[in-house]
Order: structure tokens, then C-alpha cells, then sequence
């Protein structure tokens, strides 16, 4: 009975212990599961958890190649800005250069226009022809270059003629006005007022004022006769003293008032 009971017990402790074992078995599978579940989802976190950095980290490069690229883009709007501001600025200028462009093609248009106008009055009527015409509007060109030439060359030689014809003009007329003066003074014409006969000296009734001058000759006449030479010894405004040139007196006769003067030799 002892036996039986200390069996029994015996058994009811194992029994227990396997129990015990049993249930902390479980225990520790279900631990063990749990571990395994959490390393799982451990790993799942941290994969998520990587993810999520990249994610970041590309959200980041998003971000700064977003920056980079409004940097840029503000550049470029600046740059756009400062071109569009220059551009105002040369639209004047440009349109003034278009303006001028545009002048230029009317001019050319104009001139095509005249071109045709000549080359039609010449008879050219084919391309071909052109080459001709021109060559003979060369030839032309040349043969009343040459003409002018020869017309240049003989108006120089007519304006040298008369060039010359006119200096010799003015020097016939400086000489008919010396002629002319020449005459003036010859004609020149006084009295003697007093006669010193003692001293061989008579005074005239005239000076510079009536145009004698000291280097003349007199001669002393009565009627169509000479009577003798003077030779002036003083020269004033209305008076002359003058002396009777030596061996010049004619035989018998003697200077006396009233007898006329006139010049000697006539002026040329």
C-alpha cells in the first residue's frame, strides 16, 4: 500500500514534471515563435526603417536638385530678364538698321528698275545680250573719256591763250595809260613871269601843281620859234625857277614875259 502510494506519487511527480515540462515547453516554443516573429518583424521594421531613409534620402535629393533647379531657374529668369532688357534697349537701333536695310532694297530696286530701263533702250533683250551691251558701254565710256581728255587738254591750252592774251591786254593798257599821261604831260604848257637877264634865270608861271617835275627839260618858244633851253633849278606847288641853258639861246634873240614854256622831250 506504502509502495502503491509512493508509486503513485512518484508517478503524479513525473507526471507533474512532464507537465511542467510540457507546459514550459510550450512556453518556450511560443517564446521561441515570438523571438522568431520579433526578429522577424524586427528585420521587417528595419527594412522598413531603410526604406524609409532612402526615402528620405531621396526625398532630400528631391529636394536639393529642386533647390538646384530653382536656383538655376532664377538665374536663368535673371538672365532672360537682363537679355529682354538689352533687347528693348537694341530694338530701336535695330529697327533703324531694318529702316535703312529696307531704304537700301528700294535704292537697289530703283536702280535694278534703271538697269533695265537702259539696257532697254540700248536693245538688249536677252541675257546674252548684256555682256555686249556693256562691253560697247565700256568701249563708249573709254572713247568720251578719251574726248574729255581732248577737250580738257584744249580748254587748257585756250584758257592759257587767254591767260596770255589778257596779260598782254593789261600791259597795253598800262602802256596807253603811261601813253596817255605821256600826252597829258606834253601838253603841259605855262609863261615865263619875270627874267633876270644878269643872272641867266626866269621865273615860270606854274610848279607841280600843274604836273611839271624837276627832271624835265623845258623849252622856252615864241610864236612857232624855240628861243632857248631851261633847266630847272627850283620846283614848287605853282612856281619854277629855272636856268637859261649856256649856247642854248638863239642868235639875237633874249627870253622875255609872256614867252611860252613847254615840256622838252615828250614822255613815252
Amino acid at each position: 500500500m506504502a509502495r502503491s502510494i509512493t508509486l503513485f506519487v512518484a508517478l503524479f511527480c513525473a507526471l507533474g514534471a512532464a507537465f511542467f515540462s510540457y507546459t514550459n515547453l510550450n512556453k518556450a516554443i511560443k517564446k521561441q515563435k515570438d523571438i522568431v516573429e520579433l526578429t522577424a518583424d524586427n528585420r521587417q521594421l528595419t527594412k522598413d526603417i531603410d526604406s524609409t531613409s532612402q526615402e528620405i534620402d531621396e526625398r532630400e535629393g528631391v529636394k536639393e536638385t529642386a533647390l538646384t533647379n530653382k536656383g538655376s531657374q532664377e538665374g536663368e529668369k535673371l538672365t532672360l530678364e537682363s537679355d529682354l532688357r538689352r533687347a528693348k534697349e537694341q530694338l530701336p537701333a535695330r529697327q533703324r538698321k531694318i529702316q535703312a536695310q529696307e531704304r537700301d532694297i528700294e535704292n537697289y530696286d530703283k536702280t535694278v528698275a534703271e538697269i533695265q530701263d537702259v539696257l532697254g533702250d540700248v536693245g538688249v533683250q536677252e541675257p546674252e545680250e548684256i555682256e555686249q551691251a556693256i562691253q560697247q558701254m565700256e568701249q563708249d565710256k573709254i572713247a568720251l573719256r578719251k574726248e574729255l581728255e581732248e577737250t580738257e587738254t584744249l580748254a587748257a591750252a585756250a584758257a592759257e591763250r587767254v591767260e596770255t592774251a589778257q596779260g598782254q591786254l593789261e600791259r597795253l593798257g598800262g602802256t596807253i595809260a603811261k601813253r596817255r599821261e605821256g600826252i597829258a604831260r606834253n601838253v603841259i604848257e605855262s609863261t615865263v613871269a619875270a627874267v633876270n637877264n644878269d643872272w641867266g634865270f626866269v621865273v615860270i608861271d606854274a610848279g607841280k601843281s600843274q604836273g611839271f617835275s624837276a627832271d624835265q627839260s623845258l623849252l622856252v618858244k615864241r610864236g612857232n620859234t624855240y628861243i632857248a633851253k631851261l633847266a630847272v633849278v627850283s620846283l614848287e606847288s605853282n612856281r619854277i625857277i629855272a636856268d637859261v641853258a649856256p649856247n642854248s639861246l638863239a642868235p639875237g634873240a633874249r627870253v622875255m614875259p609872256g614867252d611860252r614854256v613847254i615840256v622838252e622831250t615828250p614822255n613815252r
